[in-house]
């Protein structure tokens, strides 16, 4: 009997427990996907990310190893809703709303989740006051005057900063100021309690996104041996993992001295172009020597001064926050190159994002090093060394390319063989010092007269050549009697006075499929024996 004395008390207590428990009110929500009433933002927010692209990059998983559900977000905003629904009746409120501090760098506060209507409300200067007093300062705030208590606010912890949690009245309530305090406070621990564990799984799928993406990019690198394709991989990738609408990859040269952008993407600013330099005093370049990032979520103070994201070159208008990272493989490796990343919508980029660029940067700076060596040592098997024009091997590689595409596309071609007049009396007066610094001189003088699609070469010696990609005959000898008058207008000045030199140039024409490849060369250098004969510093075409 003794037993049965104990369990009739325990069921008694129990009872007794529960009636005293504040009675919570049962609320009938709709289904999953339809909610009449009530709203909340994304929780899950990746600001630019192109969805199309990083289904791209997670295709590389097998689907049932880390599934993400689609509506998983949703089912969290429709939770979030449904417990302030909840409070707004036991408070007897018209309306609940959480408030988070909003990712800008004054953390203004904005809705993360409302009760009623599918925006969230609005509130009076008053009433934001009040808000924000509770968040600040962790404690309840109402206005006290007026007949009734119209709203409430109670400060929290929301996602590992201050939040509130307000109720708002349209009708005066039965319950009074005490009692609504209470409940609110009980409610609030709830609430408080069950965002956090939302925005945990939220940044959880983000951060699992995020690694995943990382891996691929790294899966990607090492399958790819292309320079051009590792640069612009390492580009898309940064824009995917950080969420950014444009990014930038600098290199660093081989001294170190000056920094030039190699890649963009899609979306860039047209004044971000390949080619740009940064030197230490730019935003570039004080983070590649300095080997520190730096994280800009508002770039108001950068574009309203006088700092140069390139050198002579500032940041792009519209650009709203900035990521700059050092590209190397640890923080005892040197620097390689800077990623310049870029967004242009009202979210900023975070703390996270950051760290998430700075990973990539980590990832990729092992393959663009190997990659841009052995990019710089074909370069330079190809490179004069003198004069940095292309050496004979690039020569002939460019000759084949030109005649290839002659044969394809038609019409005709040309190769023009320039030689320096007396050259040997040059070294032999003036030595050969002076001797290499004219050579420079004619090889850059032949750059800045050549078309886009034309290429210039050293053969060997004094002796240089150009091709002329489609190009008539009367063409070839335009340019290179162009070439000719700029080298003859050309002061070099040395170490042991100014020397001015003139040059012989001899032109042969290829057409398609002439047969004539093999002898073009012997052509043109017979042309070149022609105007050397003839007086030198002249122009000879050599005859069909």
């Amino acid at each position: 009997m003794a037993w049965i004395l104990i369990l009739a008390v325990a069921v008694v207590g129990a009872w007794l427990w529960l009636q005293r428990r504040p009675r919570l009110p049962r609320i009938v929500s709709p289904e999953y996907g339809a909610l009449a009433a009530g709203g909340a933002r994304p929780m899950a927010r990746s600001s630019g990310e192109r969805s199309a692209e990083a289904q791209t990059l997670l295709e590389a998983f097998r689907s049932d190893e880390m599934q993400i559900p689609e509506d998983v977000d949703r089912d969290d905003r429709a939770m979030l809703v449904r417990i302030l629904q909840l409070l707004a009746e036991y408070t007897e409120a018209r309306e609940a709303v959480l408030w988070e501090p909003h990712e800008t760098p004054d953390g203004r506060l904005v809705a993360a989740a409302w009760s009623l209507g599918s925006e969230p409300p609005a509130l009076t200067e008053q009433e934001r006051l009040f808000v924000e007093l509770a968040t600040s300062e962790q404690r309840l705030a109402y206005n006290p005057s007026g007949p009734y208590v119209r709203m409430m606010a109670l400060g929290l912890p929301v996602h590992l900063s201050h939040g509130a949690v307000s109720v708002h009245f349209a009708d005066a309530p039965t319950l009074g100021t005490a009692e609504i305090e209470q409940r609110l406070r009980r409610m609030a621990v709830e609430v408080s309690a069950r965002y956090e564990l939302l925005r945990a799984r939220a940044n959880l799928s983000v951060r699992t996104k995020r690694l995943r993406r990382m891996i691929r990019t790294a899966i990607t690198l090492q399958g790819t041996r292309d320079p051009n394709g590792q640069e612009e991989i390492v580009v898309r990738d940064a824009c995917l993992v950080t969420g950014a609408h444009w990014g930038a990859l600098v290199r660093g040269t081989r001294d170190d001295s000056t920094l030039a952008l190699v890649r963009h993407s899609d979306g860039t600013p047209v004044s971000l172009t390949s080619g740009l330099t940064a030197q230490q005093g730019s935003l570039v370049g004080d983070v590649f020597h300095a080997g520190r990032p730096r994280l800009i979520a508002d770039t108001r103070p950068l574009l309203e001064g006088d700092e140069m994201l390139f050198d002579a070159t500032p940041l792009p208008s519209g650009t709203r926050s900035l990521i700059v990272v050092p590209i190397r493989r640890s923080e005892e490796d040197p620097c390689i190159g800077v990623l310049v990343l870029g967004r242009t919508s009202r979210a900023p980029f975070n703390a996270a994002d950051s760290g998430a660029a700075q990973d990539l940067s980590t990832i990729a700076a092992g393959a663009l090093e190997t990659a841009w060596a052995w990019q710089d040592a074909t370069l330079s098997a190809k490179t004069d060394q003198l004069t940095g024009l292309p050496n004979r091997r690039a020569f002939e590689e460019e000759f084949e390319r030109m005649i290839a595409e002659t044969d394809r596309y038609g019409n005709t071609s040309a190769l023009v063989i320039v030689d320096v007049d007396f050259f040997k009396k040059v070294n032999d007066n003036y030595g050969h010092d002076a001797g290499d610094q004219v050579l420079k001189a004619v090889g850059a003088t032949l750059l800045a007269m050549k078309r886009t699609t034309d290429k210039v070469a050293r053969l060997g010696g004094e002796e240089l050549a150009i091709l002329l990609p489609q190009t008539d005959r009367q063409g070839a000898l335009e340019a290179a009697e162009r070439c000719r008058k700029a080298i003859e207008a050309l002061a070099v000045r040395t170490g042991v006075g100014t020397i001015r030199v003139t040059a012989s140039f001899g032109v042969a024409m290829y057409a398609q499929r002439s047969q004539g490849a093999g002898s073009l060369f012997d052509r043109a250098d017979q042309a070149l024996y022609a105007a050397k004969h003839g007086g030198r510093n002249r122009v000879e075409v050599a005859p069909d």
